[in-house]
């Protein structure tokens, strides 16, 4: 199946004027940029993904659908803004199309990883493109990036399911995964996304740091942990 045409700013434009002549949108700042962001998350993954994923509800689980009776809905409704975000910037980048599909398949959080560390790139104009997974150990990873001097590296990207409480375990387990995905011949670079709860437990920062440089110092294919 063909991709979808690329959406431009008069899109988005067209898009917003659609919907504005209702007030409860036009004049709420955050109502105006979700009902935004759901327009660009439908484009891209369809009606069906958008109500599957997103419809708020009380009592409702899942990574990006609020649960209108939480104290952190507005956490969920900025979630939507964000994927929104990612498709948009980053939907001409080579490979792309291939992360929709993992997305519409139902792979949302590795995925969002996959799109998160691909922002990183992307606004620090770093020259790179998406590689679809071979499921084979050792050349199973996100992107390709070109780094100073012309030299090519490997990236894969990871995530840990949100969790209230740290899993030191988690982490060493993933970097480990990671490591195992990238070539042995190349330079590899993991990104791995941790739950934001986590940050502000004692320690962690340091913890983690230290489980990074023990997964590096037992491989020589992996040049940084971010």
């Amino acid at each position: 199946m063909d991709p979808p045409p690329r959406l431009t700013v008069r899109n988005l434009l067209n898009s917003y004027l659609a919907f504005v002549a209702n007030p409860d949108i036009r004049d709420d700042p955050w109502a105006r940029a979700y009902t935004l962001s759901l327009a660009v998350i439908k484009y891209f993954l369809g009606e069906n993904w958008l109500t599957e994923h997103t419809q708020p509800g009380v009592g409702v689980r899942g990574f990006l659908r609020p649960d209108i009776a939480a104290d952190n809905q507005q956490v969920q409704y900025f979630k939507s803004i964000d994927l929104a975000e990612l498709l948009f910037n980053l939907q001409h980048i080579e490979g792309f199309d291939g992360c929709v599909a993992r997305l519409r398949g139902g792979d949302v959080e590795p995925t969002l990883a996959e799109l998160d560390a691909a922002r990183m790139l992307y606004i620090n104009d770093h020259m790179f493109w998406f590689v679809e997974p071979q499921g084979k150990q050792g050349d199973d990873f996100d992107f390709r990036v070109i780094l100073p001097g012309l030299r090519v590296a490997n990236i894969e990207a990871k995530c840990n399911i949100e969790t209230p409480e740290v899993n030191l375990n988690s982490i060493e387990n993933a970097l480990n995964k990671a490591r195992r995905q990238l070539p042995p011949e190349q330079p590899g670079i993991i990104f791995l996304k941790l739950p934001p709860n986590w940050i502000d437990t004692q320690n962690f920062p340091s913890q983690a740091a230290q489980i990074a440089i023990s997964v590096m110092r037992n491989t020589s294919r992996v040049v940084s942990v971010k």
